[in-house]
């Protein structure tokens, strides 16, 4: 991994945090919005995932014309959770915005999440991880997801998505010196980890302040890890084995019975993936009769996926004329939650 500062002034307030992979066409346009932005208190730091269309000179390229500072890393591909990781560790600001690079940010975003962090009292700010708000789509600006329940809402990531249901990605700016205590995890040769793996284990010790208000624009890709996202949990066994069995041993407990079923199902279905027997499931769930519940449905769905992947492959081994679309293919789906 490379790395390059441009940076020389006391640490910032935010690290607007753009992990990138092959975007060239698209990274521009995030890069101006956040040299947009109304509050001049942040850095910018790219972290360019292996990229082989010349994301990373386009972005210098830009740095130079516009005048804007630039930090940069690069390193092998290893996907967003990866790259997000390396630019936690690099990050310089007390809070990390992450934003996607065929995202924006609203020209007054920082502003508010400043404004939002601040009006929490210094006495209790040590209690909260962070503040999160909207999304809509660039396109269309509908909201991304459900509202929350009140202007303001002081709860957590479980309260949020295991209590309320509140669907969608939610953006916002989280303090790095926990995000360094949480980092994803890696495995080598897997390219996904949801996103929520670092939120529930915030909430477990954390408060998010939850703003009715909207920050980013989203502008999904066909070829975006939201349209990806199946394809990439098939690749990834092994951390999804180990993000349900956090989420059947310890977060989906508080949550009721179809929450916990729902999990020891999921759970099955990636461990069987990862290559797990019974012996190392019975040992690693702490709820055996769970386990027992979730048992049956979940090997099913492995075996579905068995099957799907083994059409996908027997169709890709065709000539191209003689190719028809196999058993599951995958089209657009929702992002990490």
């Amino acid at each position: 991994m490379h790395a390059e500062s441009a940076h020389t002034a006391p640490p910032p307030l935010f690290t607007v945090l753009i992990p990138t992979y092959n975007r060239a066409r698209l990274l521009l346009r995030a890069l101006d919005s956040v040299a947009a932005q109304g509050w001049r208190d942040f850095e910018v730091l790219l972290v360019d995932d292996g990229s082989t269309d010349g994301s990373l000179a386009a972005a210098l390229r830009w740095s130079r014309r516009r005048d804007q500072p630039l930090r940069w890393l690069r390193q092998a591909h290893a996907g967003v959770h990866a790259a997000y990781n390396s630019g936690v560790a690099a990050a310089l600001g007390e809070l990390v915005v992450v934003l996607g690079s065929d995202d924006l940010l609203l020209p007054d975003s920082l502003t508010r999440l400043a404004r939002a962090w601040h009006a929490i009292p210094s006495s209790r700010r040590a209690m909260y991880c962070g503040i999160a708000g909207h999304g809509v789509h660039w396109r269309s600006g509908r909201l991304v997801g459900d509202r929350y329940p009140a202007a303001i809402w002081d709860a957590d990531h479980l309260e949020l998505k295991l209590g309320r249901r509140i669907g969608g990605d939610k953006p916002g700016a989280y303090r790095r010196d926990l995000l360094l205590q949480h980092p994803f995890p890696v495995f080598a040769g897997e390219p996904f980890m949801r996103e929520s793996f670092v939120l529930k284990r915030l909430a477990l010790d954390y408060r998010t302040r939850y703003l009715d208000e909207v920050f980013q624009l989203f502008d999904y890709q066909q070829d975006g890890l939201s349209a990806r996202v199946r394809d990439l949990r098939r690749r990834s066994p092994r951390g999804l084995r180990l993000y349900f069995r956090e989420d059947a041993n310890r977060y989906t407990v508080a949550y009721g019975m179809a929450a916990r079923y729902a999990a020891h199902v999921r759970y099955v279905r990636h461990a069987l993936a990862s290559g797990a027997g019974l012996r190392a499931l019975w040992r690693e769930m702490r709820h055996k009769g769970w386990l027992l519940a979730g048992l049956v449905p979940g090997t099913l769905k492995w075996l579905r996926d068995c099957w799907v992947l083994a059409a996908q492959r027997r169709a890709d081994q065709r000539p191209p004329a003689q190719r028809e679309p196999a058993a599951g293919d995958f089209q657009r789906g929702s992002s990490m939650s």
